[in-house]
């Protein structure tokens, strides 16, 4: 969100047509659907737990190449990221939860787990505003969000350890 929000900052300071930014649109959300179509038979044959460390790896690899390089093709590389990540953690978190929690009471985790998706959605742009503002440029937010996909990713791989044991034993 905080990438999408800050658009012009970025495409100004990488010198690229917020034109071409836009149309890119198009690749992202194709990419998003292609990774939902993907990963949904992966969450069926291996489960949502097991495949849920990998759902940000599409973002891992083009964040990288934002903060290095300023070629316009660029921008097809990064949105394709994206929007896979996205796709990927769209399937993947509609059948987590009952994974690791079961069930009975799916409503309202859901809706825990949907507030702090936007909350955290919401406070993107806010954060990625001051880090500009603070004068953080392209390249350190990218190499700033390439470090919270890394750890993010570690952080994804305890329910294979702990979550579904805690529902077995309920």
């Amino acid at each position: 969100t905080g990438f999408v929000f800050h658009q012009v900052f970025i495409t100004e300071a990488k010198g690229w047509s917020l034109t071409v930014w836009a149309g890119a649109f198009i690749l992202f959300a194709f990419s998003s659907m292609a990774s939902s179509l993907f990963f949904g038979p992966l969450v069926d044959r291996l489960s949502a737990l097991r495949v849920m460390p990998f759902i940000l790896i599409p973002l891992a690899i083009v964040l990288p190449l934002l903060a290095l390089f300023d070629h316009t093709a660029i921008i097809f590389v990064f949105m394709a990221g994206m929007g896979a990540t996205l796709g990927g953690t769209i399937t993947i978190f509609g059948a987590v939860w009952p994974e690791i929690w079961g069930t009975t009471n799916l409503g309202a985790i859901r809706s825990v787990g949907q507030a702090f998706t936007v909350f955290a959605s919401a406070l993107a742009p806010w954060v990625f505003g001051l880090l500009i503002d603070g004068g953080m440029g392209v390249a350190g937010l990218a190499w700033m969000n390439l470090a919270h996909t890394g750890i993010a990713s570690l952080l994804a791989f305890l329910p294979w350890f702990v979550g579904t044991q805690a529902r077995d034993q309920a």
